[in-house]
């Protein structure tokens, strides 16, 4: 399909991913309600960090793409929560690694819990094969967005 040929369909896209994204996103139900009262970015410093294990702010700063005092900030509340750990490098003091704690590692469990319930509600009008289309639609644009943002 040519690009000409694509706006008309991509305009339709748009629409439906946006009224789907506010959808999910409305009542924070995408991030099921905690006892810390976390935003969507402290989630995602969360969920960033059970996945890797371990990183320096300047990778969460890279990840959100946010200020490093955006950062600072996000993770001052986590600390406080004692939901994620701070150490200096050795190396280079000016260096911070953040990790979970315990206590952070359960709440994304059972965060992570919550939103694959909500999902299989979300999609259980949905055949097996047709979530295989969109998971693999998803996957693609992930790609492409890594690989070659077009965004940025």
């Amino acid at each position: 399909m040519e690009e000409a040929n694509k706006v008309k369909p991509i305009e339709e896209f748009q629409d439906i991913f946006e009224s789907v994204f506010r959808k999910l996103k409305k009542g924070n139900e995408f991030f099921p309600k905690t006892d810390y009262k976390l935003a969507a970015g402290h989630m995602f410093i969360l969920l960033h960090l059970y996945k890797k294990g371990s990183c320096t702010a300047s990778d969460i700063s890279s990840y959100l793409g946010i200020t490093s005092a955006g950062v600072t900030g996000l993770t001052d509340t986590l600390e406080k929560n004692n939901l994620i750990n701070r150490n200096r490098s050795e190396n280079d003091r000016r260096v911070v690694h953040l990790s979970l704690t315990n206590k952070g590692e359960k709440l994304v469990e059972q965060v992570m819990s919550a939103r694959v319930n909500l999902f299989v509600q979300v999609f259980k009008d949905f055949e097996e094969k047709e979530i295989e289309q969109i998971t693999n639609v998803f996957k693609k644009l992930d790609r492409i967005l890594t690989n070659n943002n077009p965004l940025n």
